[in-house]
């Protein structure tokens, strides 16, 4: 009997080969290329599609949303950046389940690490009750920890280590200084910086830097695959739509 085609079958195994994709073609590098990054296939739109699903079908209990037809648009364009994310962490998954040998590139890094953030923040909205006295700082502590990970990769350019240090930093130190004033008292001024680093403005800081350090990439002819493209265009997109739904749902 003949087995049906896994939407992971593109995805690297554990000698670092790559099989045979559900659309019948090569996805991946030849059996010889150890350390390549999967090739785009069909399975990987597959898994893209079925996250975006999981999202609009918890949407309901995520948030509050306008309603008919632009409420829907306005669905639609987040499930695209949470459904992306997911994407990222599924494949970034696999590839550690099946202890493949390719190593992750800088927006592959931002794009698990956003689809785990994304991950704890739906299960708090999804879960009825409160868990946690303050869900953003669990949220704030985890993804603090989640950027510290890229630091230990050895094939990781110096300036995007910089990067994810930076992130780490930004996401930690609003806590820290939380702490300190629950613990000591901590100047009023540096409370007041604290609280001004919002969840959105930490995505929008983490994004434009993500876009800059890639052009530069780009500029100087340091070529990535399109997992990494798919990480920094997520980011930029998680960025800009508090503007975008912000500007639909103003239109009279």
């Amino acid at each position: 009997m003949s087995r049906e085609p896994s939407p992971l079958d593109a995805l690297p195994t554990a000698e670092g080969r790559y099989i045979r994709g559900a659309n019948g073609g090569d996805s991946g590098a030849k059996s010889g290329d150890r350390h390549a990054p999967p090739r785009l296939a069909v399975s990987h739109l597959f898994v893209w599609t079925t996250c975006c699903a999981i999202f609009l079908g918890l949407a309901r209990s995520l948030a509050d949303r306008p309603a008919g037809a632009l409420g829907a648009l306005v669905l639609i364009l987040v499930a695209v950046g949470y459904g992306t994310a997911w994407m990222g962490l599924v494949v970034s998954a696999y590839r550690l389940l099946r202890s493949a040998r390719w190593s992750f590139e800088p927006g592959q890094w931002l794009l698990a690490i956003e689809g785990a953030t994304l991950a704890l923040l739906a299960a708090e909205r999804f879960v009825r009750g409160q868990v946690f006295r303050n869900p953003w700082a669990v949220i704030d502590a985890v993804t603090a920890c989640l950027f510290v990970l890229p630091l230990f990769g050895r094939k990781l350019p110096v300036h995007w280590k910089w990067m994810f240090g930076v992130l780490a930093a930004v996401y930690g130190w609003p806590l820290a200084v939380v702490a300190l004033d629950a613990w000591a008292g901590a100047p009023r001024n540096l409370v007041w910086l604290a609280d001004q680093f919002s969840a959105n403005r930490k995505q929008a800081f983490a994004a434009a830097v993500a876009v800059v350090l890639a052009l530069i990439d780009l500029r100087i002819g340091h070529r990535w695959g399109w997992l990494h493209w798919v990480g920094v265009i997520d980011a930029a997109w998680l960025a800009l739509l508090p503007m975008i739904a912000a500007w639909l749902v103003s239109l009279p």
